[in-house]
């Protein structure tokens, strides 16, 4: 790296900064920019599910507490980053409504094809160890995002 030299403050920088700009959008062109983040945030989702999946970035996992100190945070910004930070929520929400645990809805369509699929109902019983295993499942996941959460913020 080079340093380079400020006229303004007739001092040498070295290293980075960040830069934001803004683009006045109008109508229907504001449709097309929100598909964009709503299926890059949706891609990113995935990609953090897949690596939950296989062990990596469980110390990025956040339960209660952490969204309640991230939306504390967020709030001092300003009311955009706090509603993107709600469509953020909404959509990670939705996404994990949608997995295929037995206690989510996800599980439940999953089922109901599988049901149609083989023309034949599940045993109930099944059904229910199913369901309880599920809840376990996410109880785990509950608990392990919120012990994330108190050893990071503070521990």
């Amino acid at each position: 790296m080079t340093p380079q030299l400020n006229e303004e403050s007739r001092s040498y920088l070295l290293g980075f900064s960040a830069a934001a700009s803004f683009k006045e959008v109008h109508g229907l062109e504001c449709i097309g920019y929100a598909w964009d983040e709503l299926w890059d945030n949706t891609m990113l989702i995935f990609r953090s599910l897949g690596n939950l999946t296989q062990g990596k970035g469980t110390e990025s996992l956040s339960g209660p507490v952490g969204i309640y100190k991230m939306t504390d945070q967020i709030v001092s910004y300003g009311w955009m980053p706090y509603i993107a930070l709600c469509a953020l929520i909404s959509l990670n929400v939705g996404i994990f409504n949608l997995l295929p645990l037995p206690a989510l809805d996800g599980g439940r369509i999953f089922i109901l094809l599988f049901e149609k699929l083989f023309r034949k109902k599940m045993p109930r019983k099944a059904f229910e160890w199913a369901i309880l295993g599920s809840y376990v499942l996410l109880f785990g996941l509950l608990i392990f995002a919120t012990w994330n959460d108190i050893v990071n913020f503070f521990l």
